[in-house]
Order: structure tokens, then C-alpha cells, then sequence
């Protein structure tokens, strides 16, 4: 398995990006999708360079207006920052701060800090009964796509026990109790259009999707002209997927796209390969099925520890006001 750094290389020599000319999916569209998937999988880390639109465009042969295209879509959208006289870089898609490594001390600076300032142990102790009964006790997952909240709050079930709630970004503005006591979630990229919009104490976390190498190294091994469907309930998956997917079919294998609006079973037997969302697994028959679970492993610790966290650190506090 390749380390990070020839990984890295890998992107800036544009190996890790593959264009079909030939596809139906424009060449932009392909770079695009493919820089996204490579961002979200964690295969490109904040502040990584990027190829400029020139060397690229020479690396795959395509006009570099194409490349710069591209490169403008993923500015506009966040995924990208540039900077004057600089290489585009990746950008900050996780508002989320690191928690502190040593809890104890952390707890201890709070107390003595309190101290100095002269605040009294009941005061303290009264004002993080606050803040703590304000903590989240839930999971309320945020996407203007509701097929995707529906895969997130599907796969983020098996693994918390606490209620998970859906809604549309929109409603924050009007609603603003919508996020209060929750832990906010949602897909890497959203974190910085979300913060403004969120109560100032909100915790958010920006959820990596899991690696996609599976799904493509098996198409590459099939030698035979195939039939492919793509399955999901999800339009934003169904889009990302095919910018992704399109270079390595070319002509030898066909794709079938199906957004799964209503919960009736899929007959797709003819197919020799269906990929799917963990939601239309299940409405799902096939010769052959691929379940993709999109939230990788990395993220649901993030949410469980977040979720932990706040317990601990309760019983701690409380235990450290008492002495």
C-alpha cells in the first residue's frame, strides 16, 4: 500500500486523477468530482498543493480552460483556496477545534483561571451546570440533500444510541432552537457554510466518507465488457459516483444510474455489478451487490468520542468543584 507522501506525489503528477474523453460526463465534471472524492477520502489533507491548471492540462492532455474550469468550481464551492502567486491549495473544511490532550490540566487551568479572575467555586460550579445541560444529547445531521440524510442517519445508527434527527440547512435561520442540545453533522465541505448559520456553541463535525478503492479496483478487474448499475437514493451520490466511476469505463462497460425515490425492491439480475448506498442495499436484487458505506470508520470515532466526551468530562469537573 503506497505511504502518504507517494500518495501526495501522486496527486501533484495527477496519477490519482483519471479522465475518459470519451465519456458522457464533460472532462470538468470528471476532475471535479475525482478532487472532491480525493479531498473527502482524506487522500488530499487541508493546505495539500494542488497541480496548476497548465501542468495538468499537459499531464492528461486536455486545454487547460478546462482545468481552470474545474479549479473555479471547487474555489466556489470551498474545496480549494487560492492564494496570489500561489498554488491552489486545499482548504479548511473542518471548523471543528482539537480537543485537548491532557483533560486533568485542562480542568485544572479552568479552576485556577476561575480563581484569579475571582470567581467563587459556586459560581464556577453553577455556570458549568449550565453549559453542561446545554451539551448535545443528540445527533442532528444537516444536507441539502435528503437522500444523503438518509444514508448518514442509516449507517450512524448502528454505531450511537442517542435519537438522530434530519433536516435541510434552510431551516436554521428561522428555526433556531433546531440545533440547540445537538451535536451537528454533516459531510466534509459543509462545515464552513454551516458555522455562521449554527448557535455559537453548537459542536459540528464534518464527516470523511469511507476510501473507494474497493468498488474501482474491482471494475478494473473485470476483462469482460459489463453491465453496471448505479444504485442509491441519493442525487449528490449518484453525482459523485459517476464523475468518479466514468474514466474507468470507457467503452468497454455500460452504466445505469437509478435514484430510489420510494422504498419498492430494484429487479436488476441483468446487471453484471450493482453499486450501491447502504440505504438501496436493501431494496436491492442482484447477481452481484456492493455495498459502499459511505462514512468512514475515522468519523464515527470522532462522533462517539465527541458524544463520550461530554460524560467524562461532566463526572470529572464535577468530582474536580467538589475537592
Amino acid at each position: 500500500m503506497p505511504s502518504n507522501n507517494a500518495i501526495q506525489k501522486q496527486i501533484l503528477d495527477g496519477a490519482q486523477i483519471r479522465i475518459d474523453k470519451q465519456s458522457e460526463i464533460p472532462v470538468h465534471k470528471q476532475i471535479v468530482e475525482q478532487i472532491i472524492v480525493l479531498i473527502a477520502t482524506g487522500r488530499l489533507e487541508q493546505g495539500e498543493p494542488l497541480p496548476t491548471v497548465r501542468q495538468l492540462g499537459r499531464q492528461k492532455k486536455i486545454h487547460y480552460n478546462t482545468v481552470s474550469r474545474a479549479y473555479k468550481e471547487l474555489v466556489a464551492e470551498g474545496w480549494l483556496l487560492r492564494q496570489s502567486g500561489r498554488a491552489l491549495k486545499v482548504g479548511s473544511l473542518d471548523s471543528a477545534e482539537a480537543p485537548p490532550r491532557d483533560l486533568d490540566g485542562l480542568i485544572d487551568l479552568t479552576i485556577r483561571l476561575a480563581r484569579q479572575c475571582g470567581y467563587s467555586m459556586e459560581e464556577l460550579r453553577h455556570r458549568v451546570a449550565e453549559r453542561f445541560a446545554a451539551q448535545p444529547d443528540r445527533i442532528l445531521i444537516l444536507s441539502t440533500d435528503s437522500g444523503l440524510c438518509r444514508i448518514l442517519k442509516s449507517e450512524l445508527e448502528h454505531h450511537v444510541s442517542c435519537p438522530i434527527q434530519t433536516s435541510h440547512p434552510d431551516r436554521l435561520p428561522t428555526d433556531p432552537a433546531l440545533a440547540a442540545g445537538a451535536m451537528v453533522v454533516c459531510l466534509l465541505g459543509a462545515a464552513s457554510v454551516l458555522r455562521p448559520v449554527l448557535p455559537k456553541r453548537c459542536p459540528l463535525i464534518s464527516l470523511a466518507i469511507s476510501n473507494v478503492d474497493q468498488p474501482l479496483e474491482h471494475i478494473r478487474s473485470m476483462r469482460e465488457p459489463s453491465l453496471i448499475a448505479l444504485v442509491s437514493v441519493s442525487k449528490l451520490f449518484l453525482q459523485r459516483a459517476r464523475g468518479v466511476l466514468a474514466p474507468l469505463l470507457g467503452s468497454k462497460h455500460s452504466l445505469e444510474e437509478y435514484l430510489l425515490e420510494n422504498k419498492n425492491r430494484l429487479q436488476l439480475e441483468t446487471f453484471d455489478l450493482v453499486l450501491c448506498d447502504s440505504v438501496a442495499f436493501h431494496q436491492v436484487k442482484a447477481r452481484e451487490v456492493f455495498r459502499y458505506q459511505l462514512v468512514s470508520e475515522e468519523s464515527v470515532a470522532k462522533i462517539r468520542a465527541g458524544l463520550t466526551n461530554v460524560k467524562v468530562v461532566r463526572t470529572i469537573l464535577t468530582e474536580a468543584l467538589r475537592a
